[in-house]
């Protein structure tokens, strides 16, 4: 429903068109018109915590409307995937399901705008496959930590971001 954001979300067009309450693409998720909310398991990805919006505007909020921002690019679709909740919290099950929703229904760049410090197998098999489909972004940092020589703490790695293919 965002102002900036509403024009560009992705429109799953076999459901929107199909009987409601049925999976109508056989993709396994029911009536998933504008994405998925691997939260709550269900078809309302709505941002309750605000950051998914706040990076979604930067990649592709419209432009030339004089509201807010303009995004990188103003024709780009946005497809909602919710894993994390309200506090920012998910688990890497629902990161690595989001993720293949995200390449089996047609996404070509995949945000990911989160880290790890440690590696998963699950994540990794998750981005694998979904890297012979996607190009793969992912945030390497910015949470404020300081480390390096600055700080005397050792530099450490954020996944998926480390990820050779990433």
């Amino acid at each position: 429903d965002h102002p900036g954001l509403k024009d560009n979300i992705w429109t799953n067009h076999t459901e929107r068109l199909g009987a409601d309450d049925y999976d109508d693409d056989e993709n396994g998720f029911e009536d998933d018109v504008h994405g998925w909310d691997f939260i709550h398991d269900d078809n309302d990805p709505k941002d309750d915590n605000m950051h998914g919006t706040h990076v979604a505007g930067i990649a592709a909020a419209v432009g030339d409307n004089e509201i807010g921002i303009a995004g990188a690019n103003w024709k780009a679709k946005i497809m909602p995937i919710k894993v994390f909740n309200v506090n920012g919290r998910g688990s890497i099950d629902n990161i690595s399901k989001g993720i293949e929703y995200a390449y089996q229904n047609g996404a070509t760049i995949l945000n990911m705008s989160f880290g790890l410090t440690s590696p998963s197998y699950t994540l990794k098999l998750a981005l694998e496959n979904a890297y012979e489909y996607a190009y793969l972004v992912a945030a390497a940092g910015n949470n404020s930590d300081c480390m390096g020589s600055k700080c005397g703490i050792p530099a450490v790695e954020y996944y998926p971001a480390a990820y050779t293919f990433v």
